[in-house]
């Protein structure tokens, strides 16, 4: 796997270059710091010193779950929005696309987005999936294998409260049902690139939440534009999927927020449900830096 090349230290900020089985950086600060490539593919570059690093992020049954329901293609319509989004709002040639996709998980989302801007551009993509999870990155990586020969993705464990990532390197920063570091993309973003957000509807997966809860309230998750940028476009995907068996609902259950608060009641009549017709919504937000 070639690791993009925007991809920075986490330690000194330095640019890091690939020498056989690690990332090196630039030395500029006098020491050559060291990043190790994990057999699975991916690159660990959480912040050092953080003696919690081992233990955050989406846990293995998370990311197992994610990745079980996913690759099912219930969500292909949000990520498909999502990079349909971000090359309608580019609004001008390139000679490549890149991009970061803050806070990746598993990477499906990821990969996808990826290919589909290629798709949609005909130019060369190069992408990064940055996750605080171990887990999730390496699924992202070991997912890289069949990618097209202009598709070019890297995944690595960080921290997107502190990318690393270069100044002013990326076309795109998305940012998929997961907190958005404003501070960072500012600063990673080019001045003409976009923020592209997906935040889950009021509705979104409503049949669920009549299943779990006995009294199931409406979400509130609108994405508030960040600090330094403007509006540019919005659009809502709504459609509705069919989950045929039970352990698929497990999966869409144990990957939401839900997991956390159902009481048992709500969990009993999930085990006993067989199969279950679900809405999903999504709004997808684009940003622009305020200055343009």
């Amino acid at each position: 796997m070639d690791f993009s090349p925007f991809l920075i230290c986490p330690h000194c900020g330095g640019s890091l270059s690939r020498e056989g089985g690690s990332l090196l950086c630039d030395g500029h600060t006098g020491r050559r710091h060291c990043y190790d490539i994990a057999s699975a593919g991916y690159v660990n570059l959480l912040p050092p010193g953080k003696g919690g690093n081992a233990h955050t992020g989406d846990d293995a049954g998370m990311i197992t779950a994610r990745t079980a329901f996913l690759s099912g293609g219930y969500y292909d319509c949000i990520s498909d929005a999502a990079a349909d989004a971000a090359w309608k709002n580019l609004g001008h040639a390139k000679e490549d696309i890149r991009f970061c996709d803050a806070g990746s998980g598993e990477g499906y989302h990821t990969r996808r987005m990826a290919c589909r801007l290629g798709e949609l551009s005909g130019l060369p993509v190069m992408g990064c999936g940055i996750d605080a999870s171990k887990k999730g990155a390496a699924a992202g990586a070991k997912g890289c294998r069949n990618l097209p020969p202009s598709v070019s993705l890297s995944f690595a464990a960080g921290n997107i409260f502190s990318l690393p990532v270069a100044d002013r390197s990326m076309d795109v920063m998305f940012s998929l049902f997961a907190p958005i570091p404003a501070e960072e993309v500012s600063r990673t973003l080019r001045d003409d690139g976009v923020l592209v957000v997906v935040a889950a509807g009021p509705r979104h997966l409503w049949d669920l939440r009549c299943l779990l809860y006995d009294e199931p309230r409406e979400g509130n998750a609108e994405a508030a534009t960040p600090a330094g940028f403007v509006l540019a476009d919005k659009q809502t995907v709504r459609e509705r999927i069919h989950i045929p068996d039970n352990s698929t609902l497990q999966a869409l259950f144990t990957m939401t927020p839900f997991y956390y608060r159902t009481p048992e009641s709500g969990r009993a009549r999930l085990s006993e449900t067989a199969s279950l017709d679900v809405q999903i919504e999504a709004d997808i937000y684009v940003f622009r830096k305020e200055h343009l």
